[in-house]
């Protein structure tokens, strides 16, 4: 590999794991762009915040030394950056081609399958229903016999936050039945700052093809641009939020499920540094507006997906012990009370306030949904820790409200 190449890291999921030779750090492309996972070495992961496409090889060894005072060999260096090449982890033409060819997999199949693993053995319908049917519980003090118009869901596996699953989708099982269309809101956890990403994919699931209303996508990205709101459609093929939530849409209403419209939210993390709201943004702003104007005139339903707080070794903090998890409960009652006030300015100011350092993934959903109904009122459907690590020291809080 040539010295003067300048490597740029994708945006990539990292955890630290432990492996047969000592701590390490696993790379994982949300994109799933190779069919592997890489794991380096703590030393070698020195390296990757120097990998910003600024500086070339022998700039960032002599960055290493500087800061760290680590000699790290050209040679190594070169190896390490050739190895994440292979594996379509650097932003460059090879991993642009990579990603055009699986949009173009992805806009030419008949439907989005899958892709989250499941506990059933099969994954068939027979099996997803009884294993879901083992969640139950109901949420206190939750009428399951009103028609409610929007609900907050979690996108955790099934394993963990399924008695939250069912106790804000069960109750609202009338209102999805009785709909003619769902809008899911997904956390984009690839998606760029504010994205708005549509798709005009149908979603599968193990009870068979949700449809996407193509209409409906067809005018949203007609009042929002068309370049804009596909630009990272990609994203749809990989994304666990709006899957998981739409298995259980679709688990309550078969066997005639309502159409649904998939939109996928990007992080809202670099307005943390101005005094505005999201919607003051033009992006945000015209797909508010968009999705608005459809609610006027359809017989719809949102569900909000996302989880609240990550924390702990496995997102990069430190180990929480039985305090530090009090303490994250009482946090999350904050975030939990302003959801159910449908006080959209208090959750995002919160979240702003913790310079997003608590990892509230669904800040952009649930914000979305309050701002589009404005005059609903929540109740609490569900909290839960769900533990992120063997250890018991990581740790992600989710929630459930209906409003109505």
């Amino acid at each position: 590999m040539s010295d003067n190449i300048r490597p740029k890291l994708r945006s990539l999921d990292m955890r630290p794991v432990q492996t047969e030779q000592g701590p390490g750090l696993m790379l994982q492309d949300p994109l799933r762009l190779a069919d592997r996972v890489m794991v380096i070495t703590p030393r070698a992961a020195h390296i990757l915040s120097f990998c910003d496409g600024e500086r070339d090889l022998n700039q960032i060894r002599s960055a290493i030394m500087i800061r760290s005072g680590i000699t790290y060999p050209l040679r190594d260096l070169s190896e390490l950056v050739s190895s994440l090449d292979d594996a379509l982890l650097l932003e460059n033409d090879r991993s642009a081609d990579a990603i055009q060819r699986a949009l173009a997999a992805y806009q030419n199949a008949e439907y989005r399958l899958p892709v989250t693993a499941m506990p059933p053995s099969d994954g068939s319908a027979e099996e997803m229903h009884h294993y879901l049917d083992q969640f139950q519980d109901n949420a206190e003090g939750v009428d399951a016999g009103h028609l409610y118009k929007a609900l907050v869901s979690p996108h955790i596996d099934y394993e963990r936050g399924g008695s939250v699953y069912s106790q804000v989708f069960r109750p609202a099982q009338a209102a999805l039945k009785q709909t003619e269309l769902v809008i899911i809101l997904g956390t984009d956890h690839n998606g760029s700052n504010g994205s708005v990403t549509l798709t005009r994919q149908h979603y599968a699931t193990p009870f068979g093809v949700l449809e996407t209303d193509i209409d409906a996508i067809n005018r949203l990205a007609e009042q929002m641009g068309e370049e804009a709101v596909f630009a990272e459609e990609i994203n749809h093929a990989t994304e666990h939020s709006i899957e998981l939530a739409s298995i259980w849409l679709h688990y309550l209403t078969a066997p005639s499920p309502p159409m649904i419209v998939p939109i996928l939210l990007g992080t809202y993390q670099d307005y943390f540094d101005s005094d505005g709201l999201p919607e003051e943004q033009e992006n945000v702003m015209r797909g508010l507006q968009a999705v608005k104007d459809l609610i006027r005139e359809r017989e719809v339903m949102v569900v909000a997906a996302g989880d609240l707080a990550h924390l702990g070794p496995a997102f990069a903090g430190p180990p929480l012990d039985w305090a530090g998890k009090a303490r994250m409960e009482s946090a999350d009652q904050e975030l939990v009370e302003a959801l159910c006030e449908n006080d959209a300015g208090r959750l995002y100011q919160t979240v702003k306030s913790e310079g997003g350092q608590r990892g509230v993934c669904g800040l952009p959903p649930f914000y979305w949904l309050m701002r589009l109904f404005p005059d609903v009122t929540g109740v609490r459907a569900g909290y839960e820790r769900c533990s992120a690590d063997e250890a018991g020291t990581s740790w992600v809080s989710i929630c459930g409200v209906l409003y109505r």
